[in-house]
Parts: C-alpha cells; sequence; structure tokens
C-alpha cells in the first residue's frame, strides 16, 4: 500500500542536503498543515549510524515532531522500526537495541499505523 492508498493527505518533501548538516532527509506535511521530520536509516543489524550532527538535530527539536525510521534487512525479512528523536543518543550508542521504538512494522508495513504515528489524527 503506498501513500495515496492512505486516504490521508500526507505531503513528502525530501529535504537532505549537504548545506544544512544533520536536518532530517524527508519533511511530511499533514492535512492539519503541521510539519514532521524523519531521519531515514538502514541497517543489515542492530548499530544505527547516526552523525553527531543528526543526533544534535533531533535532541535540539525532540520538542517537535522528529523521527528516526529505521529500516533493517535482516535474515527472517525487513521490518521498520520508529523512534523518537529524543531517543536519538540512545540509537546513536547503542543501536535498535537502544531504546523502546514507539512503532515496529513488518513488511509490507501498514503505511496508515506508521503515519498514526508520526502524524496523528485528531
Amino acid at each position: 500500500m503506498g501513500l495515496k492508498a492512505t486516504g490521508r493527505e500526507i505531503h513528502p518533501t525530501r529535504i537532505e542536503t549537504a548545506a544544512a548538516p544533520g536536518v532530517p532527509d524527508v519533511m511530511l506535511c499533514d492535512e492539519r498543515g503541521h510539519f514532521h521530520l524523519i531521519e531515514l536509516k538502514c541497517t543489515a543489524a542492530n548499530a544505527v549510524r547516526l552523525s553527531p550532527h543528526q543526533v544534535s538535530f533531533l535532541i535540539r527539536h525532540e520538542h517537535a515532531s522528529v523521527w528516526i525510521a529505521v529500516k533493517r534487512d535482516g535474515a527472517k525479512g525487513k521490518t521498520l522500526f520508529l523512534f523518537s528523536g529524543s531517543d536519538a543518543i540512545a540509537v546513536a550508542e547503542r543501536g535498535i537495541d537502544g531504546a523502546e521504538p514507539r512503532g515496529v512494522f513488518d513488511y509490507p508495513v501498514i503505511w496508515n499505523d506508521f503515519f498514526q504515528l508520526v502524524a496523528p489524527i485528531a
């Protein structure tokens, strides 16, 4: 199921740029006009490589809707872990096991469930 199939009015914009190190990869604008920033990561195991700039951004903005989405492509299949930006230090230091994920999604991801955590409908 893709973004259109969710029935949500969420507009993603890829914003990764070298001009502003640490800024998350994707910005979402939801139906209410609220913005949500998501850092995208992939791993084959537990480790998650977050740069010091990324950790700094996520922690500085932890009061906002900032997230870390980690896709683990393991031997038993793909899983998507969603962490709050406030967990950036723990995830950077100890990987997926470093913090309690806000959501865990097996593939294929049910995107409505993912977006309900990132951009809840009031």
